[in-house]
């Protein structure tokens, strides 16, 4: 198990000070040097640019699915219809989670089901809903 004094927090002027462990990684992230912070940015740039293609690529994989579905006939368009409706389900969960993280919801090890209903109803409050809430 590390040591409270391996875990650091930088202090006002973005110094270990040895004693406080960081709040989260955002706040850690906030107290580091401009070229850190830059480097951060640059990195997952390139893998929020990975996710939002990912995310398109599936959406249209569902609408050509809709399409399929609407030529198919029997059995095959029940299926189609189904896996369409699926993926658009994974797509709208995706979204809901990223929105869930910019609301300030982080998922931690450990914590009951009471704390992450509770984040996840501060969450919708401030206008992210679920999939399941946006479905009509």
């Amino acid at each position: 198990m590390p040591d409270d004094k391996t875990t650091q927090e930088p202090n006002a002027e973005g110094k270990d000070d040895g004693k406080t462990p960081p709040a989260d990684f955002t706040a850690w992230l906030a107290g580091q040097p401009e070229d850190v912070q830059s480097l951060y940015e640059q990195h997952t740039a390139g893998l929020k640019s990975a996710l939002k293609s990912e995310r398109q690529r599936n959406a249209d994989l569902a609408a050509e699915l809709r399409d399929a579905a609407g030529k198919a006939t029997g059995e095959a368009k029940a299926e189609l219809d189904a896996l369409a409706t699926r993926a658009e389900e994974e797509s709208r969960r995706g979204d809901f989670y990223e929105a869930a993280h910019s609301a300030g919801y982080q998922p931690a090890a450990g914590l009951s089901r009471g704390p992450r209903d509770r984040r996840l109803r501060q969450a919708r409050q401030a206008g992210h809903r679920s999939r399941e809430e946006q479905v009509p």
